[in-house]
């Protein structure tokens, strides 16, 4: 929904291949979002065939970067150096940007217990 919205408004002209002064916060942002190691632990110990963890990880991994990268690159070419620091908030005001939003809240309210299983379970 977001990458379409971006589509509606077109391509932004003031974009630019690599931008120095933000990588470090590029890097930031990108560890942040891989950090899921406090469910490693209970999504090994509810797997049936505990040999496939290791492919198991890394397909998730590889799956969440296209995602990542699918989402940063689209919102930096519909947006450009106006994106802000949450897409949501480049999007036009209207019912599709509040379904979108309550659909990320619902994501982060479903995804809470799954990360906290692990060290309540330790």
């Amino acid at each position: 929904g977001i990458l379409i919205a971006g589509v509606s408004q077109g391509v932004a002209e003031d974009t630019s291949l690599v931008e120095v002064s933000g990588l470090p916060m590029t890097f930031g942002v990108t560890l942040f979002s891989f950090a899921g190691h406090a469910v490693f632990p209970q999504i090994y110990r509810s797997m049936r065939d505990k040999k496939q963890y290791n492919k198991a990880v890394d397909i998730a991994f590889y799956i969440s970067f296209t995602f990542y990268a699918l989402m940063a690159a689209g919102g930096y070419a519909f947006w450009g150096a106006e994106v802000l620091d949450q897409i949501t908030l480049n999007l036009p005001e209207g019912i599709w940007a509040d379904v979108l939003v309550l659909l990320m809240v619902f994501n982060n309210m479903l995804s809470y217990p799954l990360t906290m299983t692990a060290p309540l379970e330790a």
